[in-house]
């Protein structure tokens, strides 16, 4: 069986480039518009001296010509186009393609926000202005969602001069640098960063999504376009292509700063392209895929997304660089995941015939990769997963790649090192079911299956481990153990030569090369040598994370009459300083709350304390940590506190 699942995965890494990729022939545009939101107009005839204003109308145009049998080539001039672009099917739709590009790449941005004035002082560095809409909640946790906390259902944005501020859901949690909506006295409130003339600032606002929405086309292409500031609801896109859309490419493009995700394709769609393209500082996940198959991401970059489920304390919950699910056929070369509050890239269920050559998975806060509930095949090959698990929050043990439950994955050529467990086998441990959504066939998975060669695995210090294996029964080690093809891998780690874990005699047996080739019967052939690896990534912009490290549920149960603590920490994006801790416990009756200590370093630590009374009623409440770095930069997290 190792035979044929060797044989299989080389024929898939040999095909996997003819896989995924859309082809739209633009040469068969033969109309051409231009688009100016500055000088245009929709009166115009769109030609380069007198273009249109708009997206929208171009878009109009370019559908008319289509139902024509005419392809469109719209030429975007710079400027902030503040719209939705929204392209649906129509009766008389026809195969020839319409492409959308830059006149200059990056230039041509699509806003979800638009510019307020008229912002009136308060004292103590606040302002304030009119709130006319009343969004609520994006919605309720469903059930088997964790506990989402009220500012991960916020969709609220502001930016001055382009910097994002931080949204605090109190006029007393305000620090320098955060906003405040209340929807019950229609007032926003602002404290903008110290230095900002506000006679002269350019405040955006949040207020669209999404910036692009295609259902059900095909042949379609936007190059060099940035789009930016949509205020989606959490688990929804900036960017979407969805309901069997075909044949779509996005060239050199930008998701950024989108309340949630920034790009999604959904819905049974294929023979999609994503090339040289970003997607970055999104609330939720850089990538996201449902449901589609014939997918390729080439040369993109998913870097620091994550951030609005991480002010909610959710790290491991449809958050991270690219999230993938029910995904067939996939290639991912050159993809660089970095600095995202959650994983590097997460496959989650149903996941087949996927390739990742020379991906870049580094620095992301939990584990650089986990392929969970997948069938496979995975191909990863040329690769580096390096320093993930920046921390541990009290439900995971983080890795560089995480196998949970998933079969026929392959590890070649790569290099895996500075995390806290290189390779982490997890699971169920009596396996899991699943359907594949193309076939109807029925799947009962645990970790079987996996090649290793050639790869360079190395811990750093005593804490980490080359393989931890966490399966919580021995039969699930033994379908692992003998369905494993391991050697010619160099394994090192400086500290301690017993760092391979595994659950034979017992749970959490530790020991060396010689033990775990005599185990496996694997890697006769691999050395125990020393090794260095670098790992590559720096930040874009000086910035730290504050993180509470709670359970999956992120919540905390503390009795009444008693106190509970919680463990912060702070983690450092190229960024120095002193963050000063304050907490809001102001919606628990009876409640205290001390740290210690109350000013830390970054990176550094603290330990929150909050204490309850005997009177305290027992519930569920919201605690929001405010931290601010000397002034400057506030940033904060949410939790639960269940008194019982």
């Amino acid at each position: 069986m190792k035979v044929v699942a060797g044989i299989l995965v080389s024929f898939f890494c040999f095909l996997s480039f003819a896989w995924g990729q859309a082809k739209v022939n633009e040469g068969l545009e033969t109309a051409y518009y231009w688009v100016d939101g500055v000088s245009g107009s929709d009166l115009n005839p769109g030609t380069q001296k007198l273009p249109f204003q708009t997206l929208g109308y171009a878009m109009k145009v370019a559908i008319a010509n289509n139902h024509n049998r005419i392809g469109t080539h719209v030429t975007v001039n710079p400027a902030t186009y503040r719209e939705s672009v929204l392209v649906g099917a129509e009766r008389g739709d026809t195969p020839l393609p319409i492409t959308f590009e830059a006149a200059q790449p990056g230039t041509a941005i699509v806003s979800g926000a638009d510019v307020w004035t008229g912002w009136i002082p308060l004292t103590g560095g606040l302002w304030y202005n009119t709130w006319p809409y009343h969004w609520g909640l994006c919605k309720i946790p469903g059930v088997g969602e964790p506990n989402e906390q009220p500012i991960v259902l916020r969709r609220e944005m502001v930016f001055v001069n382009g910097t994002p501020m931080t949204q605090v859901l109190s006029l007393n949690d305000m620090q320098e640098g955060t906003f405040s909506v209340d929807e019950i006295d229609s007032v926003i409130y602002l404290w903008p960063p110290f230095g900002t003339d506000m006679n002269t600032a350019t405040i955006e606002v949040s207020t669209r999504s999404p910036d692009l929405a295609i259902y059900h086309r095909t042949n379609m292409v936007f190059r060099g376009m940035v789009f930016q500031y949509a205020n989606s609801c959490d688990e929804a896109a900036g960017t979407f292509i969805s309901g069997q859309a075909n044949n779509i490419l996005l060239d050199n493009d930008q998701f950024i700063w989108n309340n949630a995700e920034g790009l999604a394709f959904i819905d049974v769609s294929n023979h999609l392209t994503v090339r040289n393209s970003v997607s970055s500082h999104n609330g939720e996940t850089g990538f996201f895929s449902f449901k589609v198959k014939d997918l390729l991401y080439q040369s993109d970059e998913a870097a620091f997304n994550g951030w609005r489920t991480a002010q909610g304390g959710l790290y491991a919950f449809n958050s991270g660089g690219g999230r993938f699910h029910l995904t067939h056929y996939a290639n991912y070369p050159g993809f660089v995941s970095e600095f995202n509050q959650a994983d590097g890239i997460h496959w989650d269920t149903d996941n087949a015939n996927i390739g990742a050559d020379s991906v870049v998975l580094a620095n992301n806060l939990l584990a650089g990769a986990t392929v969970e509930k997948s069938e496979g095949p995975f191909a990863f090959s040329n690769s580096i997963f390096c320093n993930n698990g920046v921390v541990a929050p009290t439900y995971f043990v983080n890795s560089g790649i995480t196998y949970r439950d998933s079969e026929y994955i392959t590890l070649t050529r790569s290099t895996i090192s500075n995390n806290p467990s290189e390779i982490l086998l997890g699971g169920l441990g009596y396996g899991q079911r699943v359907n594949n959504w193309e076939t109807g066939e029925h799947y009962f998975l645990n970790n079987k299956f996996e090649t290793m060669t050639d790869n360079t695995i190395v811990g750093a210090d005593y804490q980490q481990y080359v393989v931890h294996t966490a399966e919580p029964d021995k039969p699930v080690w033994y379908k692992y153990q003998t369905t494993l093809t391991s050697d010619y891998n160099q394994w090192w780690n400086p500290e301690v030569t017993e760092d391979f874990i595994i659950p034979i005699p017992r749970k959490g047996t530790f020991v060396n090369l010689s033990g775990w080739i005599s185990v496996t019967g694997q890697d006769k052939h691999s050395q125990w040598a020393a090794a260095s690896p670098s790992c590559p990534g720096t930040p874009d912009a000086p910035d730290y994370w504050l993180i509470a490290l709670l359970g999956i549920d992120n919540t905390v149960i503390v009795s009444q009459g008693s106190q509970v603590t919680v463990p912060l920490t702070t983690v450092s994006l190229d960024m120095s300083g002193t963050v000063n801790l304050t907490a809001d416990v102001s919606a628990i009756s009876g409640a205290t709350a001390s740290f210690n200590p109350s000013s830390i370093p970054i990176p550094g630590t603290s330990i929150l304390t909050i204490t309850v009374s005997d009177n305290t009623p027992k519930g569920t409440y919201s605690v929001n940590v405010i931290g601010n770095n000397s002034g400057s930069v506030t940033r904060t997290v949410q939790f639960a506190v269940q008194v019982d």
